[in-house]
């Protein structure tokens, strides 16, 4: 009986954590990827082939699958439309999901046209503002200058309540997920120099 219990305990805490990791995922997956992003170029030196090779490893990497996937959700819309109780033929929608730009879809949302493309509309837009950063010296300073446009983005948000999803997304705490992970990486790295 009391194996029982333990395995029925044991079973409800691996539920209760999948359900809350599957809760939080996304929030968890920009809070790595910002720490990846960080750690892949902290020996870069700064400068433009720096920022470019970052943003075209990060397009090289993304883009080709992602339009890949998305140009067979057009297919199958043009195709089988009666498939989609959701999504409609919107050339605006259509090109503004292979540019990862978020706008309102015919459906009042402001997902692409692949769905689970939401959470790339972030990271691309995180790609290009981390990019930037990398013409700045020291990696202090790309830190500094991260987190004052993201947080001053996002109090703005706070002030003004954008409408359209492009403003939203350029406001949205989710951005702090992503300065919260490069964040993580600077300070692992000063504790390590600390203990040294």
């Amino acid at each position: 009986a009391e194996k029982a219990i333990q395995l029925g305990l044991a079973s409800e805490i691996l539920r209760s954590t999948a359900g809350l990791l599957g809760r939080f995922g996304v929030d968890i997956f920009f809070v790595i990827s910002g720490f990846i992003m960080a750690y892949t170029t902290h020996t870069m030196q700064a400068g433009w082939p720096a920022m470019r090779s970052f943003f075209l490893f990060s397009l090289i990497r993304i883009v080709p699958l992602y339009w890949l996937f998305t140009s067979l959700m057009v297919a199958l819309l043009l195709v089988v439309p009666q498939l989609f109780r959701e999504l409609t033929w919107d050339i605006t929608h259509i090109a503004a999901s292979y540019g990862f730009i978020p706008v309102t879809n015919p459906m009042g949302g402001s997902s692409p046209i692949l769905g689970v493309g939401w959470t790339l509309n972030y990271e691309m837009y995180f790609y290009l503002v981390f990019a930037l950063t990398l013409l700045l010296r020291p990696a202090s300073g790309r830190l500094w200058a991260l987190l004052i446009l993201l947080g001053s983005s996002v109090a703005a948000g706070l002030v003004i309540t954008p409408s359209s999803p492009w403003l939203q997304q350029l406001t949205s705490p989710l951005l702090l997920e992503f300065a919260s992970g490069v964040t993580a990486f600077h300070a692992l790295c000063r504790a390590q120099h600390w203990q040294k």
